[in-house]
């Protein structure tokens, strides 16, 4: 990921980490597990313990170039400008 992304991502758990319910539930009967947004093209999923005092990032994901796109890109300069990494961290 872009040290941009590193950035948003960095940010947003924080927030999460001293309020954790702001996010997106993922499934209506469980809302232990969420989903948010971070930055302009960031998504996480992430497992909220209540009991253990953490959040569980699960899912990370990032759709846009670090920068424009070249003809040099992995994908030939025909992907249309997206961009995925996906990681899983666990933060306590």
């Amino acid at each position: 990921m872009p040290f941009e992304a590193v950035q948003a991502l960095a940010a947003r758990t924080a927030e999460l980490i001293e309020e954790p319910w702001d996010a997106v539930a993922v499934y209506p009967d469980d809302p232990s597990f969420r989903r948010t947004v971070f930055g302009d093209f960031g998504v996480m999923a992430f497992h909220v313990d209540e009991d253990a005092e953490l959040i569980m990032i699960y899912s990370v994901v990032w759709a846009g170039w670090p920068s424009p796109p070249t003809r040099t890109t992995r994908c030939g300069g025909i992907c249309g400008g997206a961009w995925i990494g996906v990681s899983h961290i666990r933060f306590d």
